[in-house]
């Protein structure tokens, strides 16, 4: 594969073009269809960039003037060989210039090719591997420079002098001599202004994120006459986070793309609780929690993306000694709705925020009726999650996690207690893949 060139190397190349030009005839160059269904985008960027070189440097000859003049259209995709002969002949075409995009082991690959006059086959065939998503600018100037250096290495077209008249063969020259007189500034003062896509802008097939943080946890009781339990301070809680989205590796472009599912959690393997009136007699405690999403994107503006989810979420403890503390288990299911949006800020950071409903299937034994009357239960996650790409695909994240889970009770248990909030506030900092 190709590595990437540097400018100056394009614009000597690109010296080196217009001098050759300067003095002979410009080469007449055909642009043919790309294949590039994979990842349209790209190759619609690359094709535009490649054409505004062939037409200020070339003469460029468009394929609706062939058609025009043969008076059919013509399936460019199925021309063969002999076919792109005698257009040549007739046109007195140099090259055909044309392209493929595809996806090779995970990474996406640009082969040029270019078709001779003489043979009509493939005479040069070279590829560049993409070290992203979308093509930068330098992507393009490396590709171009592909181009250029084969164009530059062919013989110019040269008619046969038995199947061209002598009279034609006069009247071709004075063209070319005509054509001499176009336009030939180089590309450097005629610089493309588009703004290109951030790369990590575009929408990911995969994202995998590593989080080491810390958690705070405390049970709170109305009227705070129970004694409970309560975390001793801030305990380390490592989680993880994972998306895909199965059809956006093969075919991005699809409707089907924006449908992924998510897997995510987080352990907290050893930390100290209490009771709320004995801060003494502590006990080993540890937590994990699991859940998955199904996942629905949608880009609403270049930098904006909304995020649907619908899912599972578990969360349970466990108490190394039950008898210190007397109290009853916790333990969350629940059914997880949420919105969220990501929010690109320039070219490398970007901002998460994530809205969560949590629709309880269980508590564990606080919410049966034994301890404190049967209980009503609803649960809400607020997270914000902070991105900076260090490296392609690769970025430094930071954020925190709010969640809360509100009791209800109805006042016929063992117990005394009106309500009580279950609260868990995390901060984090970790690194997040994507591709």
């Amino acid at each position: 594969m190709l590595r990437r060139k540097s400018i100056s190397t394009f614009l000597i190349l690109l010296a080196v073009s217009l001098f050759a030009t300067s003095v002979q005839a410009k080469k007449k160059i055909v642009l043919l269809p790309f294949e590039y269904k994979q990842h349209k985008k790209a190759g619609v960027e690359i094709r535009k960039f490649l054409r505004t070189i062939l037409q200020n440097n070339y003469d460029y000859i468009t394929k609706k003037t062939i058609e025009t003049t043969l008076g059919k259209e013509l399936d460019w995709k199925k021309v063969d060989a002999k076919q792109f002969k005698d257009l040549a002949n007739k046109f007195m075409i140099t090259a055909y210039v044309g392209g493929e995009l595809k996806k090779v082991k995970y990474k996406w690959v640009f082969t040029a090719k270019i078709y001779d006059w003489k043979t009509g086959e493939v005479v040069f065939s070279k590829d560049y591997t993409i070290p992203r998503w979308m093509p930068n600018k330098k992507d393009k100037e490396a590709i171009v420079m592909l181009y250029l250096q084969a164009i530059e290495n062919m013989k110019e077209y040269e008619a046969p002098k038995i199947e061209v008249p002598k009279p034609v063969v006069k009247q071709v020259v004075e063209e070319e001599k005509v054509d001499d007189s176009i336009n030939k500034t180089p590309i450097a003062l005629k610089p493309i202004r588009k703004k290109k896509d951030a790369d990590w802008s575009n929408l990911k097939a995969l994202r995998a994120s590593l989080k080491l943080g810390f958690m705070n946890r405390a049970l709170d009781f109305t009227p705070a006459s129970e004694p409970y339990y309560k975390t001793a301070g801030l305990t380390f809680a490592p989680g993880w986070d994972i998306e895909a989205f199965p059809m956006a590796f093969s075919n991005p472009s699809s409707g089907l793309a924006n449908i992924g599912i998510g897997v995510y959690g987080y352990f907290m393997p050893a930390f100290e609780s209490y009771p709320a009136n004995n801060e003494a007699a502590k006990v080993d405690t540890s937590v994990y929690e699991f859940g998955f999403d199904l996942i629905y994107r949608y880009r609403v503006l270049k930098s904006l993306v909304l995020k649907g989810r619908l899912g599972y979420l578990m969360k349970n403890w466990t108490f190394a000694d039950k008898t210190t503390l007397d109290v009853p288990s916790i333990a969350y299911s629940t059914i997880n709705v949420s919105l969220g949006a990501r929010f690109m800020i320039g070219d490398k950071a970007n901002v998460e925020g994530n809205l969560s409903f949590l629709l309880p299937l269980d508590g564990g034994d606080i919410a049966l009726g034994e301890y404190y009357g049967e209980a009503s239960l609803l649960g809400i996650r607020l997270s914000a999650v902070f991105g900076y790409e260090v490296v392609s695909g690769l970025e430094v994240i930071g954020g925190f996690d709010y969640t809360r889970f509100d009791f209800s009770f109805n006042g016929y248990g063992a117990r005394t207690a009106d309500s009580a909030s279950d609260q868990y506030i995390s901060i984090f900092l970790g690194a997040r893949y994507s591709m």
